[in-house]
């Protein structure tokens, strides 16, 4: 993601499934503090590492399964929301 300075927030919309959430944002993880994610339906382990700005994560549609650990390192989180369509937690959410 080139020319990011003073983006804060970010919306994703899934037409297939990344690693983790690095692959959108690369570097610039640490400037975002709101993400909105749509279309996805697994978090894998670790999905949110190194987002240690976000505050607010949003996530809409038919979200079915949360990896291990999807949420570590979200120091400053404290609002989420997900949808009822969650079917499996893997462990714990957070270290």
């Amino acid at each position: 993601m080139n020319n990011v300075a003073g983006v804060k927030s970010i919306t994703i919309n899934c037409g297939f499934f990344p690693e983790n959430i690095e692959f959108y944002l690369g570097d610039t993880t640490s400037l975002i503090t709101q993400i909105t994610i749509s279309n996805v339906s697994e978090l894998n382990e670790g999905y949110f590492n190194n987002c240690s700005n976000v505050e607010s994560i949003i996530i809409n549609g038919d979200l079915k399964t949360i990896g291990k650990n999807s949420f570590s390192g979200l120091t400053k989180l404290v609002h989420i929301s997900l949808p009822d369509s969650i079917e499996a937690i893997k462990e714990y959410l957070k270290e």
